[in-house]
């Protein structure tokens, strides 16, 4: 079959252009990105020095009052939370409370290199799990970049 196109006649991809759409199907989102300990917040002070276009990263503390600040202060759509699984996600519940007080969704990120941590992986998805819409479990950090591309940020 050849590619050229009959005087008079439009070719399928320009019959099909017709039905594309051609502006974005949706603004640019706000992102914070928070890390839910010392291990992530490492990870994240080297993905945070990539280019993103609408993500906020905060540093990881104890007391939390990085990322509260930041939820409160300004119009977020989402709040990424990450972290390793064994790490401490103690603050995963004050970062869920805030963001249902403030109709912010949550999706979070779960880092779990050893297969033989099931116990570990199960404790975390559960203490993570009850506060995000979406949760991803991922065996290598240097899918994080791209995931957050794919959220938006």
């Amino acid at each position: 079959m050849s590619n050229e196109t009959p005087v008079g006649h439009v070719s399928v991809a320009t019959q099909q252009a017709r039905f594309r759409v051609q502006f974005p199907n949706s603004s640019p989102r706000e992102i914070l990105v928070v890390p839910l300990g010392e291990r992530s917040d490492r990870l994240l002070n080297e993905v945070a020095a990539q280019p993103f276009r609408n993500a906020k990263f905060v540093p990881y503390t104890a007391s939390g009052e990085p990322w509260r600040s930041v939820i409160l202060d300004h119009h977020l759509d989402l709040v990424v939370m990450v972290g390793h699984v064994g790490e401490n996600l103690a603050q995963v519940i004050s970062i869920g409370e805030t963001c249902l007080s403030r109709q912010v969704k949550i999706s979070g990120v779960l880092i779990h290199k050893h297969a033989d941590q099931v116990a570990s992986l199960s404790s975390a998805l559960r203490s993570v799990r009850p506060w995000t819409q979406t949760l991803a479990v991922v065996s290598e950090a240097d899918y994080l970049p791209g995931l957050l591309h794919a959220l938006g940020a």
